[in-house]
């Protein structure tokens, strides 16, 4: 069954040191694991890794889940468990996976599913909304996991257990509570506050519970959840402050989107000053809050469309590209813009490194993985100062605009764009740069490393 899922510090402070104290806490769980002597090929880390979202043929947070597990595996021994519905995309995708146990929760997902259709009236755009109707459901998916673990947890078989996703923070866990060995949750994500004034923006995105976010609080095992968890992964500093006080001595800043290097790279991209036209690029559903009339007021504000100078690209499917076609009419630049529709997930990097720059003006964006993507081919990003943007883009790689009323971000991006058009040395600059943050903070390898050690520090191996 497709259904669609539910993403400042400079990203090069990212803190990925185990807390404090982190083994002393742990107490009799890492000694049960400890005197299991539990271990896997050539002694490695057995992992079961619980991604009820992970689908090698999916996007968001299903497709950078299979990446993480994907890259995890090389390095530990890993057992993933995962809902059914991903069996079809793990199946076409081929490829060894004799690893993954998959479970079947649809007799209650399906039927939640349906009712969160009926509840948004349909609305494509409102996975908050769809996210916490599906609560139940994933309750569910734990209680099968756990009936069907039980016994391999309680007699040593693994190491640790390690919950990947649901990334949101709302999702308790009920094995968390029973597990006998250490539990790690994250990298989490979300946690966003909508920024004042966007209301209508929220409604016309079917985001009608956000004003009873905070009730989730009250859901059966979110405190045992916070309680019991030993490690949680956070990918930015909203969802940290977003969890009980106590929770937050067992936080480890670590990153929520990732790149595949050998995929995602500059490849043959051409320095700024020497291509023609000046190429914007847009990557994302076309949704209210991803803002992409910005992009296109702020071309012709900039004055670069009126002289033939600018190339507009959008990438992505929603809604809002029948309204986003009327604005690109009236604005003159029917000529100068390409409407690409979705674009497969392998085909990217051929647009990233085609483009001068890419524009991302969401104004509540709790990730960010097409920045990661678009930095790893050299490409620099303008976004807006706010949410995980901000915290993925320095001004080493990119520009970030205030967080403002409509014509304000719409100004911001103007500058934006006839500085960069203007100064193409500094859009050099921040290419370099961008793939080399990419190189050593984004890559999916790096990040199974260092998973690996925050694993063997909680197990008191290093």
């Amino acid at each position: 069954m497709n259904r669609p899922e539910v993403d400042r510090p400079d990203p090069a402070a990212t803190d990925l040191s185990p807390p404090r104290g982190l083994k002393t806490r742990l107490g009799r769980r890492t000694v049960a694991c400890g005197e299991s002597g539990c271990k896997g090929r050539n002694g490695r880390l057995r992992v079961l890794l619980l991604a009820e979202a992970c689908n090698p043929q999916s996007t968001s947070v299903p497709l950078q889940a299979y990446y993480r597990y994907a890259a995890l595996r090389q390095h530990v021994d890993v057992t993933l468990v995962t809902q059914i519905r991903n069996r079809s995309g793990f199946e076409n995708h081929g490829g060894d996976h004799q690893d993954i146990i998959y479970i079947d929760s649809e007799p209650v997902a399906a039927p939640l599913y349906k009712l969160g259709k009926i509840i948004t009236c349909g609305h494509s755009t409102a996975l908050g909304t769809q996210s916490a109707i599906s609560c139940p459901a994933y309750l569910y998916f734990e209680h099968l996991v756990w009936r069907r673990f039980r016994d391999d947890l309680l007699s040593g078989r693994y190491d640790l257990v390690h919950r990947l996703t649901p990334v949101s923070p709302t999702f308790p866990s009920p094995i968390a509570k029973k597990c006998p060995i250490p539990f790690v949750l994250g990298p989490l994500n979300g946690a966003l506050p909508w920024p004042r004034g966007t209301k209508s923006i929220r409604w016309r995105e079917g985001e009608f519970l956000v004003p009873l976010r905070r009730l989730y609080r009250a859901l059966p095992y979110v405190r045992q959840t916070y309680e019991r968890a030993d490690l949680i992964l956070t990918a930015t500093r909203y969802v940290e402050a977003d969890l009980p006080y106590r929770a937050r001595r067992r936080c480890v800043r670590f990153p929520g989107n990732g790149v595949d290097a050998k995929v995602f790279n500059p490849g043959s991209r051409v320095p700024a000053g020497q291509t023609e036209p000046f190429t914007v690029l847009f990557v994302g559903r076309l949704i209210p809050i991803k803002n992409p009339a910005i992009v296109v007021e702020s071309i012709a504000r900039s004055g670069l469309g009126a002289q033939r100078r600018v190339h507009l690209i959008f990438a992505g499917a929603g809604p809002e590209a029948g309204t986003l076609r009327e604005l690109v009419q009236s604005a003159g630049l029917t000529e100068q813009t390409t409407f690409a529709g979705w674009v497969p997930h392998e085909k990217l990097p051929d647009l990233y490194r085609k483009a001068s720059v890419l524009a991302l003006p969401s104004i509540h964006e709790s990730g960010g993985a097409v920045l990661v993507e678009a930095m790893a081919c050299g490409l620099p990003s303008i976004v807006v100062d706010y949410g995980g943007p901000a915290e993925y883009i320095s001004t080493d790689v990119g520009i970030r605009v205030p967080l403002g009323s409509h014509d304000e971000m719409v100004h911001g991006f103007a500058s934006a764009l006839k500085y960069l058009y203007e100064n193409p040395e500094h859009l050099d600059c921040l290419s370099a740069q961008s793939t080399r943050l990419a190189r050593r903070r984004w890559c999916w390898d790096a990040h199974a490393r260092q998973l690996v050690s925050l694993y063997q520090s909680l197990l008191g191996r290093q």
